[in-house]
């Protein structure tokens, strides 16, 4: 398999600052519906949670629009793949996630989700899913923070924005390599939550540690001997070589940073949710 490359890494424009609540029925789940949800969340609930737990009572009707990225390839993710713009604000609360709109990955990775008529308070997720849920693409959600859409306006359009996709073959590498050392679940029940540790200009940071959970399983450059591990023993701070990516299997809620000498990073509050990669850096101040 093939790690990811620095360069698409380089070209990210946000920082992590999400938060995105697992509920009973699993917000990874509704992540998942937004194929069949975006014609009535997005007309419906979209309007009404304006006002409610859409941050505000603006209304609104802009565009997001990017590329969907491969993470392990950097190559754009299969045209036909579903992606939605996700309202995470009643999740925080106990609720659930509301899809206000979605489309399809065009070629070369292009979207374009045109009628998102809420800001959400605790930013958007920007989801790519298997429609048929057919098991090709792990879901992920790529935050867009609430800064990046604070001034937009009605008929405005945020775009440049990237969407990570995590492929059947980087998932089961995942999995593969977190079972070589010792965890017993699986990514694609678990969730997690993934991201980088990056300096201000979004180049990765080796030996650096992520704080806010236990265990972090931290990729390395080379997979012949698992992503997570070197000679068979756990990594334990992140690698250059390998993007500098951590994972969290079934992050909980909380604030999440990092430590490493000479720089000073932000504690964020993210979590993620069963079924699902949430992909948020953690980027130096």
């Amino acid at each position: 398999m093939k790690i990811i490359t620095l360069a698409a890494l380089a070209t990210l424009a946000f920082s992590a600052g999400c938060t995105n609540k697992p509920d009973d029925t699993g917000t990874g789940t509704n992540l998942g519906d937004g194929g069949t949800d975006g014609g009535t969340d997005g007309g419906t609930d979209g309007g009404t949670d304006t006002g409610t737990d859409g941050g505000g009572t603006e209304t609104v009707d802009f565009t997001l629009s990017g590329s969907a990225v491969d993470l392990a390839s950097s190559a754009p993710a299969a045209a036909g793949l579903c992606i939605a713009a996700i309202n995470p604000d009643g999740a925080v609360t106990g609720g659930d996630t509301v899809t206000m709109v979605s489309g399809k990955v065009g070629d070369n990775g292009a979207f374009s989700l045109a009628g998102v008529d809420t800001k959400p308070a605790f930013g958007i997720l920007v989801s790519v899913y298997d429609c048929a849920d057919a098991g090709s693409v792990l879901t992920t959600a790529t935050p867009v923070l609430p800064s990046q859409y604070t001034d937009v306006a009605s008929g405005g359009e945020i775009s440049g924005l990237t969407a990570f996709s995590v492929s059947q073959e980087y998932a089961d590498g995942m999995d593969a390599s977190l079972a070589a050392v010792g965890y017993t679940g699986s990514i694609w029940k678990d969730g997690g939550l993934m991201g980088g540790v990056w300096d201000s200009t979004y180049a990765p940071l080796g030996g650096a540690t992520v704080t806010g959970a236990t265990t972090v399983y931290y990729q390395d450059g080379d997979s012949s001997d698992g992503l997570y591990s070197t000679a068979g023993a756990l990594n334990t701070v992140t690698d250059a070589t390998g993007g500098a990516l951590f994972l969290i299997p079934a992050a909980g809620i909380g604030g999440y940073s990092a430590t490493l000498d000479g720089y000073t990073f932000p504690t964020n509050t993210m979590g993620s949710s069963p079924g699902s990669i949430v992909f948020a850096p953690v980027v130096a101040e």
